[in-house]
């Protein structure tokens, strides 16, 4: 599907994945689903402007394998992705390439003056990334007990952070490679409660089966290991505090 030069998006890796599931779901709250640009034909899925389907972000369950649900959809606010029948009457969208203006560099009135906004830009510090859907700067540091790795958040007027949704779940997850690496975030039990250090609510968690287990009173994003599922990764799990692990901050621009 082609409008005005472009295609439906294609998404190459999470960071574009998690960019466009929270821009989205902010500018869009009631919408549940939007056409990407791939379909599946004699089995197999491609985008529409012909790069490669390496990255990909099913959803448990998917892609089906209903006859006639041959065409992509990105879910809201989550991100993953679902394959649905192609007639189904959904948001859409498009993506351009970027052409510099011609006119540019020209003096003269025969160029009309187009007054158009900025690019988005990071509005966080260096080092640090944004994620749009929840307005907050993350900040992944190295080696450190949870006690230390707090410490050093507040150093950088920060805290270790706290996740309210799957959305921000996935972004930290994605950034902090806890695929491969243990890190901490800023959840703790204290009195024999569980509490944000922040202060906000306990309003979303992603435990792994059977976790809490009580080996510790600090959560961390737990790594895949053999017996672990790779969809594990952005699972959590409860540690001695005073273990080593990388680290999430968390604060406004």
């Amino acid at each position: 599907m082609y409008a005005q030069g472009g295609h439906l998006v294609s998404i190459t890796d999470s960071v574009e994945n998690n960019f466009l599931a929270g821009t989205l779901s902010t500018l869009f709250p009631s919408t549940n689903n939007i056409w990407l640009g791939a379909s599946r034909m004699s089995g197999n899925w491609t985008w529409t402007d012909g790069i490669s389907f390496s990255y990909q972000n099913w959803d448990k369950g998917q892609p089906s394998t209903i006859a006639g649900n041959d065409c992509l959809s990105l879910n809201l606010p989550s991100g993953s992705w679902s394959s649905q029948p192609c007639s189904l009457d959904i948001s859409y969208l498009c993506e351009v390439p970027y052409i510099q203006d011609s006119c540019s560099n020209v003096t003269s009135t025969s160029c009309p003056i187009v007054t158009q906004p900025p690019l988005p830009l990071n509005p966080c510090s260096n080092g640090w990334h944004y994620f749009n859907y929840t307005g907050f700067c993350y900040y992944i540091g190295e080696s450190a007990d949870w006690q230390t790795a707090r410490t050093i958040c507040l150093e950088f007027q920060s805290q270790l952070a706290s996740i309210h949704n799957s959305a921000e779940n996935g972004f930290i997850a994605d950034l902090g490679n806890v695929r491969q690496k243990l890190v901490w975030m800023g959840l703790n039990r204290l009195n024999g409660a569980w509490n944000w250090i922040d202060n906000t609510p306990v309003d979303f968690t992603n435990y792994w089966p059977g976790e809490p287990n009580g080996d510790g009173q600090c959560v961390e994003f737990g790594y895949t290991t053999a017996c672990r599922p790779p969809d594990y990764g952005d699972r959590w799990n409860d540690l001695p505090c005073g273990s080593l692990g990388n680290f999430v901050c968390k604060k406004l621009p």
